[in-house]
């Protein structure tokens, strides 16, 4: 029979400290780094979507089509984001890191990802923007009137904000209210960009800044800590890189810039980088493959030379001859990397 990993430890999160500074450590699919005798506790929780209360994954108007309105959903949701905490971190005075993991939509209006859809709105079919355009001319027909398209525009992107902002507010502060010796916060925010940063694009990356202080301020002041994704997309290689390659040199901006960012956004608090051992599964040449020494030497490296408090390790659930695997990779090319992270000392791009 397949060998399975427990469902209470199917998400791998480790936490590696900056040089000269205490490990921090993670719940998840903890077996293959336990396996490999790796130097890492683990005591973050990582939260998907459906175990962190009722997220409204079409989008924000699903908050008002509730049969107790706004309230009766909020109330719904947090009754259950309690027990879903209860369950998973028992001990009211437990301590460590919490990720809250929501990624249908994001709390920003501002390049969020829309396609256009002909389904009802309570579909999940990612046209969470055009859905919130049918909401408020439904409801709020009243704030568009005698207005131009630029500024009923406005209003869609101000209302959107409103309602976002209060959701993924309340659910924080409920989670810190629940377990308040926790650092929680929310994966992948402030939003990653790849292209951006290797096109050196000035003025997308600026429009990318101003999205971030505009948009999600009251986010950075919230939040204990920020949990940003870097997971590598392209095989780095020094020659010239072919389908699914770059080079060494655009990853290491792409990590650099992003991390430095979310130092940027949080103006004191740790900030705790998401790397994945494996190649984004949106690569068609590499994907999900296990990194190169040199790409794990700089997802391991680059977020803590950036100014990074920590670097969580991410695993999908793993079982059979893909846990065998990854348990080799840990005992041959993580472990030696996590033991040699630890001293103060810098690896090369």
């Amino acid at each position: 029979m397949p060998t399975r990993v427990p469902a209470a430890i199917a998400c791998l999160a480790i936490a590696i400290p900056a040089p000269a500074q205490p490990y921090y450590a993670s719940m998840g699919a903890k077996e293959p780094l336990a396996a490999a005798n790796a130097p890492v506790e683990l005591d973050t929780y990582l939260f998907t979507t459906s175990v962190i209360g009722a997220f409204p994954r079409p989008g924000p108007h699903i908050l008002f089509d509730h049969y107790g309105g706004r309230d009766g959903y909020m109330r719904s949701h947090l009754a259950k984001l309690q027990r879903d905490i209860d369950a998973r971190i028992p001990d009211p005075n437990a301590t460590g890191l919490a990720i809250i993991d929501y990624e249908d939509w994001w709390p920003f209006w501002t390049d969020q990802h829309n396609e256009p859809s002909d389904a009802p709105p309570d579909a999940q079919d990612h046209d969470t923007l055009d859905d919130w355009r049918d909401h408020i001319r439904t409801t709020h027909a009243e704030l568009l009137t005698d207005l131009s398209p630029e500024l009923q525009e406005s209003v869609f992107a101000s209302t959107f904000l409103a309602t976002a902002e209060f959701f993924w507010s309340e659910t924080l502060r409920e989670c810190q209210r629940l377990r308040p010796n926790i650092q929680w916060g929310f994966y992948g925010l402030p939003p990653r960009d790849y292209w951006l940063h290797r096109r050196n694009d000035q003025a997308g990356i600026d429009r990318w800044k101003a999205r971030n202080d505009q948009e999600l301020a009251w986010l950075w002041d919230q939040t204990d800590a920020l949990y940003p994704s870097v997971y590598t997309f392209y095989a780095s290689t020094p020659g010239t890189p072919g389908k699914g390659q770059d080079a060494p040199s655009d990853n290491a901006k792409y990590i650099r810039a992003n991390i430095e960012e979310a130092v940027r956004l949080a103006n004191g608090k740790p900030v705790y980088a998401f790397v994945w051992w494996r190649y984004h599964s949106s690569n068609q040449q590499f994907g999900d493959q296990f990194l190169t020494p040199l790409n794990l030497k700089q997802a391991l490296t680059n977020p803590l030379e950036s100014g990074a408090t920590g670097v969580v390790l991410w695993e999908k659930p793993l079982e059979g001859q893909d846990l065998i695997a990854a348990v080799r990779y840990a005992k041959r090319q993580v472990v030696p990397l996590l033991r040699d992270v630890r001293q103060p000392r810098r690896f090369p791009d």
